[in-house]
């Protein structure tokens, strides 16, 4: 299997400051694995989402393995090559689709309030700015989902038009994986939802996006239940 660390500019550790990317190529020690105290710490493709930094490497790890809540841990680990195609090109195209996924989820939301043209408005307004990557657009008629009034009490649609807001401030103000984190919790506030984990299907549709935009093995099994390309972005 194949294992990935995300680290910080110059291949530095994000959490504890490590000079990883001065010792690749070479086994480091580090003691008992024990997840989030000890050890090499490192993720899997489904793992990705969660840990976004500004560069990605490749890393062997040596057995056995703690499996953890999003992440493998072991006692060694040894630094291979940089994955090339994590950029920061890459990134913004990664948090776009996000953004995109925000307004999905709010002009369905909408759509199930009795919105309809609300919804059409947000939905075109993201497949512009999927294809120009500009906000402007699309923060008109996601205000204007913010403050319709909504007979349902239980309708999120005035909330995830606010998230789509959210998303697209967050999208040049913050990193990617500030806009990864609102987009898996626009999932969650669906009222309506199939799945019983809604933020983890967002997560792993998240996982799906990143392993083939970056040419990574497939996180999931194909299936017809596996996460979709997104209605508005590639």
């Amino acid at each position: 299997m194949s294992y990935y660390k995300f680290l910080r500019p110059a291949g530095t550790g994000p959490f504890t400051g490590y000079p990883w990317g001065a010792t690749r190529g070479r086994w480091v020690q580090a003691g008992p694995a024990m997840p989030c105290k000890a050890g090499i710490h490192a993720c899997r493709v489904e793992d990705l989402p969660y840990w976004l930094t500004e560069e990605l490497w490749r890393i062997d790890l040596d057995e056995p393995l703690i499996i953890g809540a999003n992440k493998v841990v072991a006692r060694r680990g040894r630094l291979g090559m940089r994955v090339a195609e994590w950029t920061g090109e890459t990134a913004r195209e990664f948090s776009v689709a996000c953004v995109c996924r925000v307004a999905h989820h709010a002009g369905a939301e909408l759509r199930d309030a009795g919105l309809p043209s609300l919804a059409e408005d947000i939905e075109a307004a993201a497949a512009a700015f999927a294809q120009a990557g500009r906000g402007d657009a699309l923060d008109v008629p996601a205000r204007a989902g913010a403050e319709a009034p909504v007979r349902d009490p239980g309708s999120t649609a005035n909330l995830l038009s606010a998230y789509v807001i959210d998303a697209l401030e967050s999208l040049d103000a913050d990193p990617p994986a500030a806009v990864a984190y609102i987009g898996a919790r626009a999932a969650n506030q669906r009222s309506a939802v199939m799945e019983s984990h809604p933020y983890v299907t967002e997560r792993r549709w998240q996982a799906s996006w990143l392993a083939t935009r970056l040419g990574l093995p497939a996180p999931f099994p194909q299936s017809p239940q596996s996460p979709q390309p997104p209605p508005f972005a590639s």
